[in-house]
């Protein structure tokens, strides 16, 4: 399904409704952008409504190549490929001009707003589909579904932090066989999941997981830390949610660092 609020921004933008384009920056996307400016700007004088309306006007003029050219207003949002990346792509291009405002290089792998590769999907594009299929098949899930596919994701990115499958699988009150099974086909479902995306299908999510959504493409730099907060929220709601934090916290403390599950 279309995300309709994305489709509003693009339509506002090709008629140079500054105000709308305005008013999403601030209001809409706020919480997400101030993430990204919390951990980004470095500048004691640049205020969060300063960067959003500087970005405005980059948005409104474009690089400085569309500026010589005299393109219409937000030309720059034409070259984003899909209407479904629209707030994926302006969440990693933002955060590139709070960099090009303090005066710091692009982190490794970054490359420029306009950049298209030869599918026609910019790096954004990947990133939103991924942020969007671990949120759509979070939300998918019950529970204990939920908190292995997690689970997982945390292992992925932190393989040293992970608890080994035994032990969590009686915590949590499952055998180890019926454990390694549902992991196998949580796995098996992102996967899915990540495919349809990538061909374009993006599905609704309800207002919890729309949330989680804009959490991880806000928080790609810190992906590890931003599942954990669910992970941990995913914990409170299983029957054996004691004994899982009893175990986690016995092991964190023998390691000296937290753990998760594996």
């Amino acid at each position: 399904m279309t995300d309709t609020s994305q489709t509003a921004f693009l339509n506002a933008a090709r008629e140079a409704r500054t105000d709308i384009v305005h008013h999403t920056l601030s209001h809409t996307l706020a919480p997400m952008l101030k993430s990204i400016f919390d951990r980004t700007n470095h500048s004691p004088i640049t205020s969060f409504e300063d960067s959003i309306n500087d970005f405005l006007l980059f948005l409104y003029h474009g690089p400085e190549y569309m500026r010589k050219a005299c393109m219409p207003p937000f030309s720059i949002l034409a070259k984003i490929g899909k209407e479904s990346s629209v707030f994926s792509w302006i969440a990693s291009a933002y955060r590139i001009r709070l960099l090009q405002m303090n005066g710091m290089p692009f982190p490794a792998g970054k490359v420029e707003y306009t950049e298209v590769q030869a599918d026609g999907e910019t790096p954004a594009d990947c990133s939103y589909d991924l942020c969007h299929a671990i949120a759509l098949c979070v939300q998918s899930c019950n529970p204990t579904g939920r908190f292995i596919i997690l689970r997982w994701l945390l292992t992925v990115l932190e393989p040293g932090n992970a608890i080994p499958q035994s032990p969590m699988a009686e915590a949590s009150g499952l055998s180890p066989v019926n454990y390694r099974v549902m992991t196998k086909r949580r796995k098996e479902q992102l996967s899915a999941i990540l495919q349809q995306c990538r061909s374009g299908t993006h599905m609704s999510l309800d207002k919890r997981f729309r949330q989680m959504e804009l959490d991880l493409n806000a928080n790609l730099d810190n992906l590890y830390e931003t599942l954990l907060k669910y992970y941990d929220d995913c914990i409170s709601e299983l029957d054996g949610s004691a004994q899982i934090r009893k175990l986690i916290g016995e092991l964190s403390q023998e390691a000296g660092h937290q753990l998760h599950s594996t």
